[in-house]
This record gives C-alpha cells, sequence and structure tokens, in this order.
C-alpha cells in the first residue's frame, strides 16, 4: 500500500488556540478560502509524497536517532501572509518567529538523512509557515491581511516531530500518526 506522507513539527494546544482565534477573526473577510481545522494544523518541515510502509519503516528507523539529538525549540508567532502574494492568495499562511535558524537546521539534517535513503524532496527555499486556508473559489484582494501583522508576543515550545500518513477525501484529508519523534527539552 502508498500512503501520502510527510514530517511535520506538532503544535501545542496553546499555540493551536492562537492560530484558530486568527482564523475565526478572518474567516468573515476571506470567505472563499477552505479553513484548515484545528487537528489538521501543522508545520511541515518535508512533504514526501507517496511512500510505502517499507518506506516509512525506513524513514521512521533513520530518523529516530538523528532528531533525538535536536532540543525543542522555541517560537513565537508572526505574521499573516499569503501564497505567491497578498493579491492573488491562494493559500493563507501563519509564520513564526523565534528559533527559525534551528527549524532550518531541523529541516536541512532530516533533507540530508531522507535523500540518503532515495526520498524525494522539494528543492524550493524552505519558509517555515503554518498554512490556515486555501483559496476554493474566487476571491478579492487580501491586503487586508496587513491588520493582522502581530497577532500575539507569547512564546512556545515546540517539542515533537510526527511523520503523519495522509489519506484525501472530498471533505478534506485526514491525517495519522506513523511515528513519533520527542525532541529534547531544555528550555526551562
Amino acid at each position: 500500500m502508498v500512503l501520502r506522507s510527510f514530517l511535520a513539527f506538532v503544535l501545542p494546544e496553546e499555540l493551536l488556540k492562537v492560530i484558530v482565534e486568527t482564523q475565526e477573526k478572518l474567516r468573515h473577510v476571506y470567505s472563499g478560502f477552505r479553513w484548515v481545522a484545528k487537528e489538521n494544523l501543522h508545520l511541515t518541515i518535508h512533504f514526501l509524497g507517496n511512500q510505502t510502509e517499507e518506506q516509512l519503516k525506513e524513514i521512521a528507523k533513520q530518523c529516530i536517532p538523528m532528531l533525538a539529538n535536536f532540543r525543542a525549540v522555541q517560537v513565537v508567532p508572526g505574521k499573516i501572509g499569503a501564497f505567491p502574494n497578498r493579491y492573488e492568495a491562494r493559500v493563507l499562511w501563519f509564520s513564526l518567529r523565534g528559533e527559525i535558524e534551528e527549524i532550518r537546521r531541523i529541516h536541512n539534517h532530516t533533507g540530508t538523512v531522507l535523500q540518503n535513503i532515495g526520498c524525494q524532496i522539494e528543492e524550493r527555499p524552505f519558509f517555515p509557515h503554518i498554512t490556515i486556508a486555501r483559496k476554493r473559489a474566487a476571491e478579492r484582494d487580501t491586503s487586508e491581511l496587513r491588520e493582522y501583522e502581530h497577532v500575539e508576543n507569547s512564546s512556545f515550545l515546540l517539542k515533537e516531530i510526527n511523520l503523519y500518513t495522509s489519506r484525501l477525501t472530498p471533505d478534506g484529508p485526514i491525517y495519522s500518526v506513523y511515528c513519533n519523534f520527542p525532541l529534547k527539552n531544555n528550555h526551562n
């Protein structure tokens, strides 16, 4: 069996609450978007595409010892933005500030491990973000996003990474945790 899969940071409940509150503020302005459900919010490290059960086992086997060497990452919510840009938005995202270089290090190290075991990874530059909505209909200009630039100043700890599998349905994707990778908690 082949399963769509990806590697992503698990978001703590307190950060999920901030994101959902932000989605609620934007929902009435951007009705032409499909909003990502709370249980599906995450910060993708690598999208892996279709993988067999054997490939998933090998990914988990190789990532467990490597990720055990990384510490939890401190982040602060950033701004709301859009891909490809604010005026032609197809995806709305929530950025993070804080230990972004550590997130990039994890991305780079996992990328090397994944490539060494034969996984194809995206070559475009890595931009850590959390997708909060996707365009589903004709939508007006999104320049109003400026109003939501500074969302919150509380900091949050990203303490674990999951290898997820994804099943696409007409109502949206259903994610399942294939393997969990806890990070060292060196923050007090």
